[in-house]
């Protein structure tokens, strides 16, 4: 292909050896080699970016569609585990949004956001920052009446320094019970960590990655794997993960019952002090009440400290959120010029599908709680029976589009399953295709279109048969 007067190359290079086929990819500038991945390269080519985001894998089903999810949704073509944040990022790309970088701040906050959100969801299972409010207040009045009540003893000046000492052990008491919450906290997203991986580890149903692997087949560059060598890498690659999270839960559990056996050895020296007390008889009371504040300083220790990694959990996410709604302000700023692009979109889309079905359709946005998604909005009533004719019109809009705005994109669309269109509707959008500066790249059966082939033969560049088969196969 050409591309401002250079001539670039896409080469891949298939051999078979050892049973096992071997793919290496190459692109040329000029009779050279260009030395980057594939992928990286290929958009480089075709979108004129170095942006990481949208990768090109989740860009090109929207001008390959070729699979029925892809044929049948207009806007929602690429990977089905996309959402709602992906695709505003995937159509603000290829509209044309000026302040990319806006976006992928975006991305890297939403990622930031989700951990904090799952590990909140996680933390507060049983107990909500409310929750343990009212908990923790409940016991620290409990514990001032029994201090009080303690205070109100009156013990020879030969048991004071005892009373002190045991002052002094609550305190570490307290400190290592907060230490122990935290390390059980940490231990606990280790063992939520650790069921993801057992759950995305594939031993049964391989139809994501194979489809992955379908994808990557054509766009990584030197893919020698089989299919079996991918789940194979995968897998592998999760036991890797497994192996280091389990080595941090196991660190954990030593750290854990190193604090657990320090707070018994403090427990223990304060349950001495409170038996030599019990012996004096008439200390059995007072020894009965120091028992008791323990108990409760150990709860509320525990309480306290679940409390305040919740707290420090929430005041994360609101900051993150704060961030998340300025930026969202920038690029609602930014939307004033993004829309003017979608006017002049819309413009030739429901032209053409005006042309062909008397309905104009437009496509348009709308602001979510964090993102902003698209949509398709017909001015009249939205007719069954027309997707794969709208797709098609509106990927043929798209080509104009970015002739118009000058956007450095690939002008051309290839769809597949052609033969759910219409004979009648397939004829107008024929004549569409004639009249926009790309490609229209479709392969259908001659029975198909044999009342109209005639009008199009000239635009045939291959034609198979029985006789005449791909590759001679």
């Amino acid at each position: 292909m050409e591309k401002d007067n250079d001539i670039y190359i896409i080469k891949r290079k298939v051999m078979f050896k050892n049973n096992k086929f071997y793919i290496n990819n190459y692109i040329f500038l000029n009779n050279n080699v260009i030395n980057c991945s594939f992928e990286d390269g290929l958009k480089k080519l075709f979108f004129d970016t170095d942006d990481k985001k949208p990768t090109l894998r989740t860009l090109m089903p929207k001008f390959l569609r070729k699979d029925s999810n892809q044929i049948e949704n207009i806007l929602k073509f690429a990977h089905f585990s996309k959402s709602v944040d992906d695709y505003e990022k995937i159509h603000m790309f290829l509209f044309g949004f000026e302040d990319r970088y806006l976006l992928d701040q975006k991305s890297i906050l939403e990622i930031d956001l989700k951990k904090l959100i799952d590990s909140r969801k996680a933390l507060s299972s049983k107990y909500s920052i409310s929750d343990l409010t009212q908990i923790i207040s409940l016991k620290k009045d409990e514990l001032t009446v029994l201090y009080q009540q303690r205070d109100g003893f009156k013990i020879n000046e030969q048991y004071e320094e005892e009373e002190n000492t045991l002052a002094s052990l609550q305190k570490n008491i307290l400190y290592i019970e907060h230490h122990i919450a935290d390390l059980k906290f940490k231990m606990e997203l280790n063992s939520d960590r650790l069921r993801d991986i057992k759950k995305n580890k594939f031993d049964k149903d391989l139809s994501a990655i194979k489809l992955m692997y379908k994808e990557a087949n054509f766009y990584m560059e030197k893919l020698n794997k089989t299919f079996e060598d991918t789940v194979n890498f995968h897998n592998k690659m999760l036991e890797n993960e497994k192996k280091y999270v389990m080595e941090n839960i196991l660190s954990l559990r030593k750290k854990i019952q190193e604090s657990v056996d320090k707070r018994k050895n403090i427990t223990n020296q304060y349950s001495h002090i409170l038996e030599k007390l019990s012996r004096t008889g008439s200390l059995a009371e007072y020894t009965r009440l120091n028992q008791k504040i323990e108990d409760i300083v150990k709860e509320i220790g525990q309480r306290e400290g679940l409390l305040n990694e919740l707290i420090r959990l929430e005041q994360s996410i609101q900051d993150i959120e704060k961030n998340m709604d300025e930026l969202n302000k920038d690029i609602d700023q930014g939307l004033i010029g993004f829309d003017k692009k979608l006017a002049i979109f819309n413009k030739f889309f429901s032209g053409y599908t005006k042309e062909v079905y008397g309905q104009e359709f437009i496509l348009s946005h709308e602001r979510g709680n964090n993102s902003i998604k698209f949509y398709i909005r017909d001015v009249s009533n939205f007719g069954s029976g027309k997707k794969g004719a709208i797709v098609i019109l509106f990927d043929l809009a798209y080509i104009d589009y970015i002739n118009t705005a000058g956007l450095n994109y690939p002008k051309f669309v290839a769809m597949d399953k052609i033969e759910i269109v219409d004979i009648n509707e397939l004829k107008a959008i024929f004549n569409i295709s004639k009249g926009v500066d790309g490609q229209f790249i479709v392969p259908v059966i001659y029975d198909k279109i044999d009342s109209i082939y005639e009008n199009y033969k000239d635009s045939v560049i291959l034609k198979l048969s029985e006789d005449d088969k791909f590759f001679n196969i």
